[in-house]
């Protein structure tokens, strides 16, 4: 056992001589990596970059194993910077120059893979207050109903290319969620920047407080009918005269709701001599829902 313990220690030494000079003849042989390197583009502050540009570039990159084995074990990525120096609005092309890149001189860019040429556009940097619209969805719990919405602040100051901004009215909020909600609340919201490169928002986000209630229902009766459009020269006889609604809102709308609030005509535009059932239009303030109409037609008659 102690022979066996002998020829062991040895062969092991042995084989860890060999890894190591096996390591060193590899890596001090010349290889060529892939690798994706940061793009910066510098501009003036007057101008703003209105194209998507990448934010990487693909390269091929050579040179002896140690380096890149380095290479590859490091976290820092020196990025590839473009400066354009003075620019106006317009499109441009810039040529990405592999002496630009930043690596030990160990290491060399033999091609740029991806986007050896970049194409870009500027524009002249403008801003505007724009109206801020808040985005919902879903739907309050059952029984209960979403009557108002205020933002603070309702205007946000949006900056961007001019031509761009132009066409820019509102900036929407990200979706405010009303599952299942029953009482009033408020909400910081991140505002969604318009589509399109080179916009920026300040502030970035809103307080949006939503007024929640309940919804009840009431009943009118002896609602009269209007007759609108009556034939000329004829008698016009309508049974019954009256109507009962039953009316749903939320609770504030339906106590200020009044009977002199609510229309029901009847329109005999283009009806001449003869007996018809017709259907009555209901008019009702905004957000104020029909449930039930009784009669829902009226017999007439024009004589």
């Amino acid at each position: 056992m102690k022979s066996f313990t002998k020829d062991v220690k040895p062969k092991i030494f042995s084989l860890i001589i060999a890894l190591i000079l096996w390591l060193h003849v590899a890596t001090e042989k010349t290889y060529s990596i892939k690798t994706k390197v940061p793009l910066v583009v510098n501009f003036p502050e007057d101008v703003v970059l209105i194209s998507p540009i990448p934010k990487n570039l693909v390269i091929e990159l050579s040179g002896k194993g140690k380096q890149i084995l380095k290479y590859n074990l490091s976290n820092d990525r020196e990025p590839y910077i473009l400066n354009p120096g003075n620019l106006r609005r317009g499109e441009y092309t810039f040529t990405i120059d592999k002496r630009l890149f930043r690596f030990p001189e160990e290491l060399k860019v033999t091609r740029v893979i991806s986007t050896p040429k970049l194409e870009v556009q500027f524009d002249k940097k403008s801003k505007k207050s724009v109206r801020v619209k808040p985005i919902f969805k879903n739907l309050p719990k059952d029984g209960y109903t979403k009557t108002e919405e205020k933002i603070k602040p309702s205007q946000i100051e949006l900056s961007g290319g001019r031509s761009l901004l132009k066409k820019v009215k509102l900036v929407e909020t990200e979706a405010v969620d009303l599952a299942e909600k029953e009482r009033p609340f408020e909400i910081f919201t991140k505002l969604v920047l318009p589509q399109g490169e080179g916009f920026n928002i300040e502030p970035e986000s809103v307080l949006v407080g939503v007024t929640i209630e309940r919804m009840v229902a009431s009943t009118y009766t002896d609602l009269p009918i209007k007759i609108i459009n009556r034939p000329k020269y004829r008698n016009v006889t309508i049974t019954p005269r009256l109507i009962k609604l039953v009316l749903s809102g939320a609770e504030s709308d339906m106590k200020s709701l009044k009977k002199e609030m609510i229309g029901v005509e009847l329109n005999l535009k283009g009806y001449t001599k003869g007996e018809y059932l017709l259907l009555a239009r209901i008019r009702l303030p905004e957000n104020i829902n029909l449930i039930d109409a009784s009669p829902e037609r009226f017999e007439v008659r024009i004589e």
